[in-house]
C-alpha cells in the first residue's frame, strides 16, 4: 500500500519542468523545420499553376485548330477553303482568349494559315499554325504555345 502512495503524492520540493533556455530551442527547431517545409511547399505550388497555365494554353491551342479545322469544311462535307476566314490571311489574326471559371490565363491566342511547300513545289496543302501566349504571374515573362496542323484542300481517292 505504501507503494501505491509513494506513486500518487505530489511532492511540492521537487521542481520539474522547461527552463526557458530548452523553450526557446523547441521554437527555434520548430521554427528550422516549418522553414524548411515551406520552401518545398511554396514552389511546388507554383510549379503546379505554371503546369496548369500550359495545359490550359495547349487546350486553347487545340479547340482553335479543331474552329479551323471545320471552317474549312464546306456545307456538303467536302474539303474546301473557300471561306473567307481561312483565305487569303496575311500573317497572324488575334483572337482572345476566352474568359471562364475554368482557367485564370490571360493572354492572347492568333493563327496564321500558309500555303504548304514540299522543297520547291508548292502542293495542294495550307499549313494551320495556332500561338497561345500569356504571362507568367509569377516571373512576369511571356510564355507561348504553338501547334500546327496540315489540311488537304481536296481529298481525292485513287
Amino acid at each position: 500500500m505504501k507503494t501505491y502512495r509513494r506513486l500518487f503524492s505530489i511532492n511540492l520540493k521537487k521542481k520539474d519542468g522547461f527552463t526557458l533556455t530548452e523553450f526557446f530551442t523547441a521554437i527555434a527547431i520548430v521554427l528550422m523545420l516549418s522553414s524548411a517545409t515551406s520552401t518545398t511547399i511554396i514552389p511546388s505550388t507554383q510549379i503546379v499553376s505554371r503546369f496548369n497555365h500550359r495545359v490550359s494554353a495547349i487546350n486553347y491551342a487545340r479547340h482553335t485548330l479543331e474552329e479551323l479545322k471545320n471552317e474549312a469544311r464546306d456545307v456538303d462535307g467536302t474539303e474546301g477553303f473557300e471561306q473567307a476566314a481561312l483565305n487569303d490571311t496575311a500573317g497572324w489574326v488575334n483572337l482572345a482568349l476566352p474568359s471562364g471559371e475554368l482557367s485564370d490565363l490571360s493572354g492572347q491566342r492568333r493563327y496564321r494559315i500558309d500555303d504548304a511547300t514540299w522543297g520547291t513545289y508548292a502542293v495542294d496543302y495550307k499549313v494551320l499554325s495556332v500561338e497561345v501566349s500569356w504571362t507568367d504571374p509569377y516571373s512576369g515573362e511571356t510564355k507561348s504555345v504553338e501547334l500546327k496542323t496540315y489540311i488537304a484542300d481536296k481529298v481525292s481517292v485513287i
